[in-house]
């Protein structure tokens, strides 16, 4: 099965289906961060997650549970999914003294900042035998441009103050499967954790997989913009929205960077025979998302992001 960092398949034990996942060698961090996180949810309710029926340490496997109804989910279970968020939220409510953070979590700007400077230097350092580097390089300095001279001086004179809650992090019912009672729970939780409501807010609005999903934005946006996100931080929430949109313009285009193609590789080696397409793809959705950190800097509503066309371009994986 096609994974953005890990590998996934269906095996047979004992004439029994189980789901195994299996992570790279240089993933140790998300393979442990996702069984300590499942172990953790557990903890709450074994209704959270699937069960967990073997760790294999040394080669970097999960064997889980395997469910057959997932192949059923659709849009329609994003109503489940927000609930099943919110029941997650009270059952871990200010129980995370200690716990794991998300990756690259909302603690506080300066290091966001950094990490997102990091990032671009990156890019900047990246060296690519495709015909469409020039354009990549131009577009990654047009994007550092507007974070720089935009969104710093902003996001310096401010901090987030909402109490972090429990993040799906790649939030979604694409990371969700459907039980033997069509009930959903999480799967691939190798970034989940605890975060700034802000950022899991944001995150699940323009997440490519959640577009076509625009029918409950409202229901989410009135749940974490009411009841998670702290009044003090409501003011500066285009200035969060708009950077968050740049980070996915990043995150897109992870796949230019040579390290992260290796790991796209292991997920599914037929790729490498596509990049050249893959690579323009992305650029063009990682530009799609500078558009979107504009507007949303300007205070543009969810619904008027992108086109329909649009959405088609960016949610469609590859």
């Amino acid at each position: 099965m096609k994974s953005g960092n890990s590998k996934s398949k269906i095996i047979q034990i004992n004439n029994q289906l189980f789901f195994e996942k299996s992570f790279p060698q240089n993933n140790q961090i998300q393979f442990y961060n996702e069984y300590f996180i499942h172990n953790y949810l557990t903890n709450f309710s074994k209704m959270f997650t699937v069960p967990l029926v073997n760790k294999d340490s040394k080669n970097l496997k999960l064997l889980y549970q395997y469910m057959p109804n997932t192949k059923y989910l659709s849009k329609v279970h994003f109503i489940k999914y927000l609930n099943l968020i919110k029941n997650i939220h009270r059952s871990t409510c200010n129980k995370n003294r200690n716990n794991l953070f998300a990756k690259e979590a909302l603690i506080n700007n300066n290091i966001c900042i950094n990490q997102i400077k990091e990032k671009f230097k990156n890019h900047k350092q990246n060296k690519l035998s495709f015909d469409i580097e020039k354009e990549y390089k131009l577009f990654i300095e047009k994007l550092e441009t507007f974070f720089l001279n935009k969104l710093v001086p902003h996001l310096e004179k401010i901090n987030p103050k909402s109490s972090h809650v429990f993040s799906h992090a790649d939030s979604g019912i694409h990371n969700c499967v459907l039980d033997l009672n069509n009930e959903l729970r999480l799967v691939d939780l190798e970034y989940a954790g605890f975060d700034s409501p802000i950022k899991q807010h944001i995150d699940f609005l323009i997440h490519p997989r959640n577009l076509k999903g625009s029918e409950i934005f409202k229901d989410w946006s009135n749940y974490f913009v009411n009841e998670k996100i702290s009044k003090d931080d409501k003011s500066n929430l285009n200035i969060y929205n708009s950077l968050f949109s740049i980070k996915w313009s990043l995150i897109i285009m992870n796949e230019f960077l040579s390290e992260r193609w290796k790991v796209r590789i292991y997920a599914d080696p037929s790729r490498n025979t596509n990049r050249a397409k893959i690579l323009y793809t992305q650029l063009k959705k990682a530009k799609l998302y500078l558009i979107a950190s504009i507007k949303l800097l300007d205070n543009e509503r969810f619904e008027e992001l992108f086109s329909k066309s649009e959405i088609i371009l960016i949610s469609k994986s590859y």
